[in-house]
């Protein structure tokens, strides 16, 4: 009897690692963002995604992306550190090709995982630009979003099914977005862009570009081509301001002296006022030094 009970308590210990790695993984919620010629002339695709409060971490995952991508660009999981600051920290991976797909096996040690990879598949003719995206739906997700950066340059924008009307914000970039709310697994989820663009000109690179003409090199450069000036006309000021204040003493004494002048001392009256021949100050009689700039009293 007793021999039946441990048996019995070894197979029910057995199957809890079976029922724990065999748990339904589901994404809470996930926005993926479609950068088209965004720094490279392909795709830019990358994976927002959370786990539900209900997956025991770490869980195994594996995603597919296109196969023509060569894997992932960027892998990460999103972890607090302990000075309490959000970071990304890369994530180690496998990849094994099926078909036009590459599976990406990985352990998510956190629920919030961040995934980016460039997919070729643009396809090109004149200024015509078509692309086809597809979630080949790996898990359930409970709350689907998709954002679209339209490039620099490109017009007549159409993306089926609908995003609606593009939004410009702070960083003169146009966005469409929506949300499509739950997607169940295996539910494969297709969006389609077309769009016209008369140059090869990339996202990334312009905002650089336009970022130096406006505050960067040029700003710099017009500053030491005006460097020798600005210091130029600092200095004629510096020679001005010193020649008006040797001059304006000058011009002052005089003018009191007009008003009060010296004449002989010595057949001044006593009781005559006595002005600094300096700045013209009223000194008292018995004053050596004038109160004010300290020259000695003529008398």
């Amino acid at each position: 009897m007793r021999r039946a009970a441990i048996l019995i308590i070894c197979f029910f210990l057995l199957l809890i690692p079976l029922a724990a790695s065999a748990q339904t993984v589901a994404i809470d919620t996930m926005q993926i963002d479609i950068w088209p010629e965004y720094d490279r002339p392909e795709v830019l695709v990358i994976y927002h995604f959370t786990l539900t409060d209900s997956t025991t971490l770490p869980v195994q995952m594996t995603l597919r992306i296109p196969a023509s991508s060569g894997g992932p660009y960027n892998l990460a999981y999103v972890n607090i550190n302990d000075g309490g600051e959000t970071g990304l920290y890369n994530l180690e991976y496998t990849s094994q090709q099926q078909g036009d797909w590459l599976e990406i096996s990985f352990s998510a040690p956190t629920s919030s995982i961040q995934m980016e990879y460039y997919d070729p598949g643009m396809l090109r003719d004149g200024d015509s630009r078509e692309f086809m995206f597809t979630w080949p739906a790996d898990y359930m997700v409970q709350s689907m979003a998709i954002q679209i950066l339209q490039p620099i340059n490109a017009v007549d924008m159409q993306i089926v099914p609908d995003l609606g009307t593009g939004q410009t914000f702070q960083d003169g970039r146009t966005y469409y977005s929506a949300h499509f709310g739950q997607m169940e697994a295996g539910e494969q989820f297709n969006m389609q862009l077309r769009y016209n663009k008369p140059d090869d000109i990339l996202s990334e690179g312009y905002d650089q570009v336009f970022a130096a003409e406006d505050g960067g090199v040029t700003r710099q450069a017009t500053f030491e081509n005006a460097l020798p000036w600005v210091l130029g006309g600092v200095g004629i000021l510096l020679i001005t301001v010193a020649v008006v204040w040797y001059l304006v003493p000058n011009q002052e004494v005089p003018f009191l002296r007009k008003r009060h002048p010296a004449g002989d001392h010595e057949k001044q009256p006593e009781n005559a006022q006595l002005y600094c021949h300096n700045c013209g100050t009223l000194s008292k009689p018995d004053d050596l030094y004038c109160r004010s700039c300290g020259t000695k009293l003529r008398k």
